[in-house]
């Protein structure tokens, strides 16, 4: 029987006090980033249970499955054996599934692969995150695959804005067919219309409107106390509102961008506080500079 003589690799499982995995289970809780190479091509099968795995090797294995509760994210390449007849919890095993959260590349934009075997077959049921930046940068999800291979797009899908600068009121129009990089010989399948947006900065609020199709256009913007709001006391709301007015009249200095960048993916709000606090010193020198070199210009 095929299906005995393969070892299941779960990532994201339940565990007891001893450490013993438990069945049924899951840690959501479970991160880890991962760059070795898994190789196993007519023996393991890869599955994400839960939690998250950043993954920036090469998986050669018989099937690929994240599941409603797992996150898979990273560079990394997949390639799916295709061994007819195998059986793998009741399905065949050359299938790449996700029906948790499917993210290509990392911090940084990057491209995830999948490379089907004859017959095989990629499905994102769940959601299906791509980030971009404002320069133009994007993720690229690659699937593979010959005649007989297929691939569907059914789940939810969103963008994701990452560490760049964005200047204010910046538009950036998105066409989903950039993102996937699909072979000729797939058979695609894809209900994807409308997308959402991931807010993933405590400063900038990022808009959308949907075009159709899964295209979109995204708008960038700072509320007036975009970065006051979060400051620990007076003095640094104040370097805070002078950060906003420097901020919406769209800097050209490089350095000023990218310490815009730096503060505007901050981890949260806390963080933008703290960077505040710990400018306002350097912020007092170089007043005081100015001031001294402004009265021996003068003396």
């Amino acid at each position: 029987n095929p299906e005995t003589l393969i070892t299941n690799i779960n990532f994201g499982a339940g565990m007891d006090g001893a450490g013993k995995a438990i069945s049924g289970k899951t840690d959501k809780n479970f991160a880890l980033t991962y760059g070795g190479n898994i190789n196993g091509p007519k023996s393991l099968a890869l599955n994400v249970l839960g939690g998250r795995l950043q993954y920036s090797g090469t998986a050669s294995v018989l099937s690929v499955r994240n599941a409603a509760g797992g996150t898979l994210s990273g560079r990394g390449t997949f390639n799916i054996s295709s061994l007819a007849g195998t059986v793998l919890d009741g399905k065949y095993a050359n299938d790449f599934s996700s029906l948790g959260t499917l993210a290509p590349g990392g911090a940084t934009p990057g491209k995830m692969t999948v490379n089907l075997g004859q017959g095989g077959n990629f499905e994102s049921s769940g959601t299906l995150n791509l980030g971009f930046t404002a320069s133009r940068g994007h993720d690229l999800l690659a699937v593979n695959g010959n005649a007989g291979s297929s691939a569907a797009f059914t789940g939810k899908l969103n963008y994701l804005p990452k560490r760049d600068y964005f200047s204010q009121n910046s538009r950036i129009n998105l066409n989903l067919d950039d993102f996937l990089l699909l072979s000729p010989g797939l058979v695609v399948m894809s209900t994807l219309t409308d997308a959402g947006i991931i807010q993933s900065s405590p400063t900038l609020n990022f808009s959308i409107r949907n075009l159709g199709g899964g295209d979109a256009q995204i708008t960038a913007n700072r509320a007036p106390n975009a970065y006051s709001r979060f400051a620990e006391d007076g003095d640094a709301a104040g370097l805070g509102r002078e950060l906003y007015r420097i901020a919406a009249a769209k800097p050209q200095s490089k350095s000023m961008q990218e310490l815009l960048t730096a503060v505007d993916f901050s981890e949260d709000g806390r963080a933008v506080g703290e960077a505040l606090s710990s400018m306002l010193p350097k912020m007092f020198n170089t007043a005081a500079q100015a001031s001294i070199d402004s009265q021996r210009l003068f003396s």
